[in-house]
Order: structure tokens, then C-alpha cells, then sequence
């Protein structure tokens, strides 16, 4: 009879792996799929990614060149112009 393991393992795919090695592993898997990432979605979706990407930031409200970003849990303030709401 064996006593309690001191390494602890996670699952890795279909494989048990000591959990230090795990994060290298998945960096791995990351950097062999990088430069093939946009390609691959493509295949797998036959396109439609990129309408949900569009539609994604269109509902979030980003633009080119923004550089502050929208908060919704950010209190509103009214407007002067009567327009629309603004955050603060």
C-alpha cells in the first residue's frame, strides 16, 4: 500500500501531468497554434467568428483610436446636451 502522493497532478488532455509543468505545456500548445490561430478559426467556424467578433464590438462600443475604455458599472451622469447618457 502506498502513502499520499506529494507531487499533485491536474489533467493535461487525456494525460495526468505533474501541475508544475502544466503552464509550460499549455504555452506550447499556444505557440505551435499562434500563427495558424486566425486560419484555424476561420476552417472551424467557416467564417461566422468573425461576424460575432463584429457584432461583440459593436454591442461594447469600441472604436479606433479610443483610449478610455466604457464601463457599465460606472455611475451615469446626465448630459448637458440633453443627449444621451454619459460615464463617468
Amino acid at each position: 500500500m502506498s502513502g499520499p502522493r506529494d507531487d499533485k497532478t491536474t489533467h493535461f488532455g487525456f494525460r495526468e501531468v505533474p501541475e508544475s509543468a502544466k503552464a509550460g505545456m499549455v504555452g506550447q500548445v499556444f505557440s505551435s497554434v499562434a500563427s495558424r490561430y486566425d486560419v484555424m478559426n476561420d476552417v472551424m467556424s467557416f467564417g461566422i467568428h468573425r461576424l460575432w467578433k463584429r457584432f461583440t464590438i459593436g454591442q461594447a462600443g469600441v472604436r479606433a483610436g479610443s483610449s478610455r475604455s466604457r464601463s457599465f458599472s460606472r455611475r451615469p451622469r446626465a448630459n448637458p446636451t440633453g443627449g444621451s447618457r454619459r460615464y463617468e
